[in-house]
């Protein structure tokens, strides 16, 4: 019996001895699964990570690519209304320089008619001082003639002598009769009989015919295609009154190019009296 005993004690502890070895290697192969799946996990992890990373860092560059060019977008429309500035300053200083070179051609043409004007007055004033020398020597002859003749008188009436008492009283009041310009009428006419020599007087102005212009008064406005003082003259001449002013009494304004606004509204104003005209107009008023 005790040896029945015992071996069912060995038995017993054998079969603990190799329940637990099994307890034991299962206990090992279900760690070293759990280990397995711990590492899969972990491997799935991180490969995870790693796809999230790549795909962060892809976005990443994508968004960057896009700043980029947008960037670049962004600098070529600078660049494009950089260049669009410079053209219209470029042109606005082609404007300007074409404008100061007409306003220089302006001054330039206002420059030479100021000039000719000028010439045209010094002409006139010389040909004036011409003529009041041609006067002034005329005048001069004249007196020298008289004095001549004076002097002629002075020598021939002592030859001829007083035959009664009333002749005489000329001889006495001879001193008196020298005296330079006394009678300078009467001894021109003694003169010119004496010595049968016409007496040249000069001629009366001839009396213009009354023309196109007769009773009007005619003042401009704007530019003309001529000078402004020959329109003056030409309107002088056709019987009218010029003036470069508008007075109250003008009935003809001659428009040309550009006029003055401040005529044109008195024009408009004085309605009824004021007559606007053109240039064109006002030379087919010239006959031919």
């Amino acid at each position: 019996m005790f040896a029945l005993f015992v071996l069912m004690i060995v038995v017993t502890f054998i079969g603990a001895i190799i329940w637990g070895c099994a307890s034991s290697a299962r206990a090992a192969r279900s760690r070293e699964w759990e280990a397995r799946q711990a590492a899969a996990a972990a491997a799935a992890r991180q490969a995870m990570l790693e796809e999230k990373n790549r795909q962060r860092k892809a976005e990443a560059a994508e968004r960057r690519e896009q700043r980029e060019m947008e960037a670049a977008e962004r600098r070529e429309e600078a660049v494009q209304r950089h260049v669009k500035k410079l053209e219209q300053r470029e042109a606005a200083a082609a404007k300007q320089e074409a404008r100061q070179r007409e306003a220089q051609a302006k001054a330039d043409a206002a420059r030479q008619r100021q000039e000719a004007a000028a010439a045209k007055r010094e002409a006139e004033r010389a040909a004036r001082l011409a003529a009041a020398r041609e006067l002034a020597e005329l005048r001069e002859r004249e007196l020298t003639a008289a004095r001549e003749l004076r002097q002629l008188q002075s020598q021939e009436q002592p030859a001829s002598g007083p035959a009664t008492a009333e002749q005489a009283k000329p001889e006495k009041a001879a001193p008196d009769a020298a005296k330079p310009f006394q009678q300078p009428a009467l001894t021109l006419e003694a003169f010119a009989e004496t010595h049968a020599a016409p007496v040249v007087e000069a001629p009366e102005p001839v009396k213009a015919a009354p023309g196109p212009f007769a009773g009007q008064v005619v003042s401009f406005t704007g530019k003309l295609s001529m000078p402004r003082r020959a329109a003056v003259e030409m309107v002088q001449n056709a019987g009218g009154r010029a003036y470069a002013d508008m007075p109250a009494g003008t009935t003809l304004l001659v428009v040309g190019s550009n006029p003055g606004m401040k005529k044109m509204d008195k024009a408009d104003r004085w309605i009824g009296q004021v007559r606007k005209i053109t240039e064109k107009q006002f030379l087919e008023m010239f006959p031919a």
